[in-house]
């Protein structure tokens, strides 16, 4: 389950430059994703270490940029058995849909 940790970097959609009242001009950036660890909020036992590439509260992981995954597949904490997330396909990927206030993240 646990795969090595490597660094990823996330291109981002073109950013437009207002300049002299109207858009002009595109500019491509590129994002380094940040490494965000994923904790039960019951027994605060850590479950993923998730590679996340936007700012935000945590609302689904993409199961393909879980680093290291903790518990034992089934969606459940390993040490208290709450349910944290349900299974998903979001945009034809396979997700974890976080269950809002069963986790907090650190990082």
């Amino acid at each position: 389950m646990a795969q090595p940790l490597r660094r990823s970097y996330i291109r981002l959609t073109s950013i437009r430059h207002l300049v002299g009242g109207g858009w002009v001009g595109t500019q491509l950036m590129f994002m380094k994703a940040h490494l965000i660890k994923i904790y039960c909020s019951k027994c605060n036992v850590h479950l993923y270490d998730y590679k996340k590439d936007k700012l935000g509260h945590l609302l689904k992981c993409y199961k393909d940029m879980i680093a290291r995954d903790y518990t034992d597949g089934d969606l459940k904490c390993p040490q208290c058995g709450h349910q944290f997330a349900r299974g998903a396909v979001i945009h034809n990927r396979p997700a974890n849909k976080i269950i809002q206030g069963s986790v907090y993240c650190k990082g």
